[in-house]
């Protein structure tokens, strides 16, 4: 290439506007601080000049220049759209946070020496590193205990202990719980034959159950009780014949007695007509 085509080339006006602002710029560096005579009392001392040089050139240099390189690269390819909205999110945290003055206690709590070292005290305690060590199973329990359907059984569970503690069956049930005993005796309860056999025919226990009028409640207590007071004499004395019957039947408990049998075995007779004989003129079928 010829020196013309060199000389034109750095004469355009691209490059002389350029250099005319390069100029400027140089101008105003050195009358308002005084750039050049600074530069050029640099490059004029022989001792400066080597002692920069052998800076620029030594291997330290050279080092940190690499170093600075990779942490801007490193900057650059953690920069991206993602980490700077995070970091906008943690700054807005951290402005939300010091408003309500938990920084300014955590600050002083650090420049506190005594509460620093209750602090570290208690975060190299045998307590603490034993947590830390099994941080990813109370992670998975956090996980699992915080899922939807747990949470509503949590708040359900919650509102039972409540409702036992408003109506004072907590303390009972708590003391039951805690008395050995009481303890034996349900394990023992549970692994009976008769719970076995409740819990497998516990539908038809409760089908049957639904069919009580509990209006009646107080007569099936009352059938019960007085059923147990005869049971529980000893003098009873046996029925040899139809004379000793006949006495009985002069006694007024006994004919009142009687009646109410007959009442009950008429009602029995009733139901059994409509619901089990099926040739009963008044038979409509099993009741379900």
């Amino acid at each position: 290439m010829s020196q013309e085509v060199v000389l034109d080339k750095l004469l355009s006006d691209e490059n002389l506007q350029s250099l005319y602002k390069l100029s400027k710029i140089l101008t105003i560096a050195n009358n308002k601080y005084g750039l050049l005579d600074l530069l050029e009392g640099i490059v004029s001392d022989e001792e400066t000049v080597g002692s920069l040089v052998s800076t620029f050139t030594s291997d330290k240099y050279l080092s940190a220049l690499e170093g600075w390189k990779g942490l801007l690269d490193s900057a650059i390819e953690l920069l991206n759209e993602d980490t700077v909205s995070t970091i906008k999110e943690l700054l807005d945290t951290y402005n939300k946070v010091k408003k309500t003055g938990l920084i300014d206690a955590i600050v002083g709590m650090l420049t506190d020496e005594e509460s620093l070292t209750k602090v570290m005290g208690y975060v190299t305690s045998d307590k603490v590193l034993a947590i830390s060590q099994r941080v990813d199973t109370i992670l998975d329990m956090v996980e699992y205990l915080t899922r939807e359907d747990n949470m509503m059984a949590i708040r359900d569970a919650l509102d039972l202990v409540n409702a036992l503690r408003s109506s004072g069956l907590l303390d009972p049930i708590r003391g039951a719980l805690r008395d050995e005993d009481i303890i034996r005796m349900i394990g023992i309860l549970f692994s009976s034959d008769f719970f076995m056999s409740f819990l497998a025919n516990f539908d038809e226990i409760v089908k049957d159950l639904s069919r009580f009028d509990l209006k009646n409640f107080k007569y099936y207590t009352l059938l019960v009780n007085e059923t147990g007071e005869a049971l529980k004499e000893e003098d009873i004395k046996p029925i040899k014949s139809i004379f000793e019957l006949y006495k009985y039947f002069k006694d007024p408990e006994i004919q009142v007695g009687l009646g109410v049998v007959m009442a009950v075995l008429r009602h029995i007779g009733k139901y059994h007509m409509k619901y089990i004989t099926p040739g009963s003129p008044d038979y409509v079928g099993k009741k379900s």
